[in-house]
């Protein structure tokens, strides 16, 4: 008997796994076991719309973060993902695009959920980047939609809007996307007929400002559209065809207006079979039983159905709780500041702030840093000469060489006469940290911003 049971468990495991949803019936996944899930299908979690930012939301926006439970089992997780960010927010300069400011606006919902500071990662301000309008629309609806999103999570004021550009407010926002309405209601990215995915991430936007007249109508409209878009499955089709993403965006829009998607009786249809579904159980079609999800109900696991996924069933669990929705981030624990960052002038060198026993000064509108700790952290060997009082650094063949209150240094034999002299503050030897880095083959980034220097090296 033990002989034939043990491949009859294996196969009912591979069918399990291998029918389409609907056709074996498969275990719900909640958000926990679908954050599980993700945790390990995304090993080096980075800035970006799969594999990032969304599932970083997610993590952080259930109910019990913050907790002891939670910090042990997710926090390597966060501080990688705090870390790529970081690093490829600088090697972009800043610039993650010019076209799609979503891209900036996902970050800033990440860093809120977090508690960290969107007016100052990596030496950047994002929020700067939100505030030109025509930069917010030129993408369509949903660069203005997600831009609301992101500042409201925190409640953030829109900086003043560089020299020549047209300033953003909250009011022209919810004026562009009122304006963007379709005829028979709704919101697409282009053409008269709404798109059921852009509707609800308008909706999403507009929800907290639904005490508007206005407002409250174009809301009103959008959930009919969604409601003509629901099947009998309880799902969301768009074209017809039935998605687990659309679905998750329907239930992410009801929850931020307070409607609960699976009771709801205008979001709950009757099956073929009598069962009354609601999109949560429309959501539940998609499920693979691991924590993954299925992009459409006849394929296999998807990481982008998985992540948007496990934000409906956390917007879902933070509803039937009564706390805050998923993009109001008050509740948000503040993060610590990492040592390095608190300095009038700081120094990030590879995505971590450096630390220095005297903080860095500016002399002349450059910035010095004590020596050793600059040269060490670019792996360079350092020698001092108390008597010529003279510094020198060696890496890979580069070799240059700094005097105290001498405007004139050596790299590589080559005589460069420097904007600020080394100079010696609190008996620390400071030295102008631009010439150093680039002439030991670093690159080197100046945020006005933040006073941040950035340094990438390989």
């Amino acid at each position: 008997m033990k002989s034939i049971k043990k491949p009859l468990i294996v196969l009912i495991l591979i069918v399990a796994l291998c029918c389409p949803a609907g056709v074996f019936s498969l275990s719900v996944n909640d958000s926990s076991t679908t954050l599980d899930y993700l945790k390990f299908a995304i090993p080096q979690p980075t800035l970006a719309s799969i594999g990032g930012e969304w599932t970083v939301i997610g993590m952080a926006r259930q109910v019990e973060a913050g907790g002891a439970a939670w910090k042990e089992k997710f926090e390597e997780f966060v501080q990688t993902y705090s870390h790529n960010a970081l690093l490829a927010l600088q090697e972009a300069e800043g610039q993650l695009s010019a076209t799609k400011l979503t891209d900036y606006s996902r970050l800033i919902l990440a860093l809120t959920a977090l508690g960290q500071s969107p007016e100052d990662f990596g030496g950047y301000n994002l929020l700067k980047r939100l505030s030109e309008l025509n930069s917010l629309t030129r993408q369509g609806v949903n660069g203005p939609a997600y831009a609301l999103l992101a500042l409201d999570s925190g409640n953030y004021s829109i900086p003043k809007v560089a020299s020549g550009g047209i300033q953003a407010t909250r009011e022209k926002m919810i004026e562009f996307i009122l304006k963007s309405e379709r005829k028979a209601g709704g919101f697409a990215l282009s053409g008269e007929t709404a798109d059921p995915d852009v509707t609800a991430m308008c909706v999403q936007a507009l929800a907290r400002y639904r005490d508007r007249p206005a407002v409250s109508a174009a809301i009103d409209r959008s959930l009919t559209i969604l409601m003509q878009a629901q099947t009998t499955t309880g799902s969301i089709a768009v074209n017809g065809i039935e998605s687990c993403e659309s679905t998750a965006q329907a239930i992410l829009a009801l929850t931020m207006l307070d409607i609960n998607p699976e009771t709801d009786s205008r979001f709950v249809k009757q099956a073929a079979g009598g069962q009354s579904l609601g999109l949560i159980s429309g959501l539940n079609r998609f499920a693979v039983g691991n924590g993954s999800y299925r992009h459409l109900a006849d394929g296999s696991a998807d990481l982008m159905a998985t992540e948007q996924a496990l934000l409906a069933l956390t917007a879902y669990e933070r509803h039937l709780k009564g706390v805050n929705k998923l993009y109001q981030m008050s509740d948000a624990r503040r993060a610590e500041r990492p040592a390095g960052s608190t300095y009038v002038y700081k120094v990030i060198l590879n995505g971590k702030y450096l630390i220095f026993d005297q903080p860095p000064i500016n002399v002349n509108s450059r910035v010095l840093v004590p020596m050793r700790a600059i040269f060490e952290a670019l792996d360079a060997e350092v020698r001092w000469d108390p008597v010529k009082r003279k510094v020198s650094a060696l890496l890979d063949g580069q070799t240059i060489q700094l005097t105290i209150d001498s405007k004139i240094a050596t790299a590589n034999g080559r005589n460069i006469t420097l904007d600020s002299a080394p100079v010696i503050v609190n008996g620390r030897t400071l030295v102008p940290i631009r010439f150093v880095a680039e002439s030991l083959q670093a690159k080197v980034n100046w945020s006005g911003e933040t006073n941040t220097v950035i340094i990438f090296k390989k």
